[in-house]
């Protein structure tokens, strides 16, 4: 059964600054179905990057206090994730993401 409380667990611990708040962070990452194991979210060889404030709950919670660096895993509930499912990535309603991201570059927000 999926957690009902989310988790976070770095990986490989980053030597950079650590990510605050107010951050926009450059992150490539992959994330995965809980219900069904299958790869939904595939933004590794493509960094993305976007203000920290305006990724999912999870990734707020999750990545905040992170070193620059750092790879950490997330598992997210649909609480911290998607609570009404989504169609970009596809996510069912009440399914649970996991999430491993990289974390590799962070600039203060104007």
């Amino acid at each position: 059964n999926p957690p009902t409380r989310m988790v976070t667990q770095p990986l490989t611990e980053g030597t950079g600054d650590k990510v605050a708040k107010t951050d926009t962070i450059m992150a490539r990452y992959v994330g995965y179905s809980w219900k069904t194991g299958k790869l939904i979210d595939d933004g590794f060889d493509t960094p993305t990057s976007g203000a920290l404030s305006d990724l999912i709950p999870g990734w707020q919670t999750g990545l905040l206090g992170k070193r620059v660096g750092s790879r950490v895993l997330l598992v997210l509930p649909p609480a911290d994730g998607f609570p009404k499912g989504s169609n970009n990535p596809p996510v069912e309603a009440g399914d649970t993401v996991v999430y491993v991201i990289d974390i590799l570059f962070t600039s203060a927000s104007e």
